[in-house]
């Protein structure tokens, strides 16, 4: 498998499941954006509808293959946009969930899930430029052997931080949870 053809099915499964988290649970993400304080309330709504639907459409056509140069492009666009409400959020020292799972788990802002986001945007550019959208495998020639290690080793590393970030922030609302019943 060509190291794009990892980097687009890694960035579809992401896109998947969180617009699939989000679409379970509309409400909660819509009070997710408006905690972020960067929209008028009018437009938080429909901002929110408006990205869960870019998600689902970007994770849709990365597993289907459909256009995947336009979807590379959409999804790092995706993500710059949502570093941005990150990165803004906590340089005002907001201490809020991201949503980015809508309401299905809590996860809680940080410095990692803005380099994160700028790995995979990374890699989602420097798939789409790639002229059969793959890298040369290592029969073809040589050099490719190594790039095609480079890039897969990246995709893999990036799609592994985004799960195990996700699986330390369930770890945490699970705790938190239990410290409250524990309390009562």
């Amino acid at each position: 498998m060509a190291a794009a053809t990892l980097i687009r099915l890694t960035l579809g499964l992401i896109f998947a499941v969180s617009a699939a988290a989000k679409i379970s649970g509309p409400r909660a993400f819509v009070a997710s954006v408006r905690r972020y304080e960067i929209l008028p309330d009018f437009l938080t709504a429909p901002a929110a509808a408006a990205a869960v639907a870019a998600e689902a459409v970007v994770a849709l056509a990365l597993l289907a293959g459909l256009h995947t140069r336009i979807a590379l492009v959409g999804a790092a666009a995706l993500l710059l946009v949502f570093t941005i409400a990150l990165a803004s959020t906590l340089l005002r020292e907001r201490a809020i969930e991201c949503g980015c799972l809508g309401g299905f788990v809590p996860l809680r802002l940080d410095w990692a899930s803005v380099a994160t986001n700028l790995v995979l945007a990374a890699l989602a550019l420097a798939a789409a430029t790639q002229d059969t959208l793959g890298v040369p495998t290592p029969g073809e020639r040589a050099a490719g052997a190594t790039i095609f290690v480079l890039w897969s080793t990246a995709a893999l590393l990036a799609g592994v931080y985004w799960l195990a970030t996700y699986a330390r922030s369930v770890f945490r609302f699970v705790e938190d949870e239990l410290a409250k019943g524990a309390a009562v």
